[in-house]
Formats: structure tokens, C-alpha cells, sequence
């Protein structure tokens, strides 16, 4: 007899990292499973300090958001479940203390990328060092995570937009992450 596993099932007992958890997907994101799986292990969230805050600041505002209303009414108790790692993609090892990366390594289960900046004015360099480096950290990462089950890279800004229909299949880029990354420091170079 076939047995079907639930999304529920599935992250049962689960550490799960989530990246771009400030944002609006990483929000939703956090709430449903929160809400909807009971008995999840741990979320962890990969925050950057900004604006004089710490990572930790920063998640306990954003905790007290009205988006977190249902969640707080049901599971009053659900910051406890949340890990706040102190990171940024944007860094070559994420910015990510030897600690942290090594509890990531040893415990995550299940990683939402979400992270990217969809600024159409972003300078390219740092669009770039945010959406495709940040990518390929995130993904050099979960490469070392001994428990790793699935890896979700979310995007949501523009993929294939100069296309009338996308379909579910793989499309030649133009160029390369690592052509981009290579042109990017020929300009850097060249523009001092």
C-alpha cells in the first residue's frame, strides 16, 4: 500500500533555514510553518544587523508585525522555536561565526532561500554580490549540511521577462554567474 507524506509530515522533528526572512515571502514563509507545522524542531533565520540594530532587534520588531497576530494568538510561545543566526549573504562565508556555521552544518534539514534585492536601480555590482554570490553561498552551505532533505531557492522578481510564456525547463543564460562576477571585477579595476 502507498503511503502519502504530508508538507507536515515531512518537516516533522525539522530544522529548517530560511534567508530574506525580513522580507515579504520570509515573513509568510515563517508564519505557515509556524503555524501550520506543529511539530517543527527549529527555524533558523539568517538576519544581518542594519540600521544600529542587531539581527535580534531587528526579528523581535519584526515579530511584533501585524502579520504575526495570528500566529501569536495560536502560538504564543512561537519565538521560541525561531534561531536568529547573525549573517549576511552578501559576505563570502555569509558573514557567519565558526559556531553558527558549524550548527547550521550539523542541523539544518531544509533550506528556503529567499533572500535577493529586486531594486530595478540596484548598481550592478551589488545586485549582482546579493542575488547570484549570495546564491552560490547559500548553495556551497547546504553542500555541507549533513542532514540536508530539500533546497528551495525562491525568486521573485523577473525571471525570463522578456518571454510572452515560461515554461518548466531549463533556458540558456546570456552569460554566466561566474562571467558576471568576473566582469564585474575587470570594472572595479578599470573604474579606480
Amino acid at each position: 500500500m502507498k503511503t502519502t507524506e504530508t508538507i507536515t509530515d515531512t518537516f516533522n522533528d525539522g530544522t529548517i533555514l530560511i534567508t530574506g526572512s525580513t522580507g515579504f515571502l520570509g515573513k509568510i514563509l515563517t508564519d505557515k510553518l509556524l503555524r501550520s507545522c506543529g511539530l517543527l524542531k527549529t527555524i533558523a533565520v539568517l538576519v544581518r544587523n542594519k540600521r544600529g540594530l542587531t539581527a535580534e532587534q531587528r526579528m523581535t520588531d519584526m515579530y511584533n508585525q501585524v502579520v504575526f497576530d495570528r500566529l501569536r494568538k495560536r502560538k504564543p510561545d512561537f519565538m521560541n522555536y525561531i534561531k536568529v543566526i547573525n549573517g549576511n549573504i552578501e559576505e563570502q562565508s555569509l558573514g557567519l561565526s565558526l559556531t553558527d556555521r558549524n550548527w547550521l552544518i550539523q542541523n539544518v534539514n531544509f533550506v528556503f532561500h529567499c533572500a535577493a534585492t529586486v531594486k530595478f536601480n540596484e548598481p550592478l555590482d551589488l545586485a549582482t554580490k546579493i542575488n547570484v554570490l549570495g546564491t552560490t553561498n547559500i548553495l556551497a552551505l547546504a553542500a555541507e549540511m549533513k542532514h540536508l532533505k530539500g533546497f528551495v531557492h525562491v525568486s521573485t522578481a523577473y525571471s525570463h521577462c522578456p518571454r510572452n510564456e515560461i515554461k518548466e525547463k531549463y533556458y540558456p543564460v546570456p552569460i554566466t554567474s561566474t562571467e558576471l562576477s568576473d566582469l564585474l571585477e575587470i570594472d572595479a579595476l578599470t573604474s579606480e
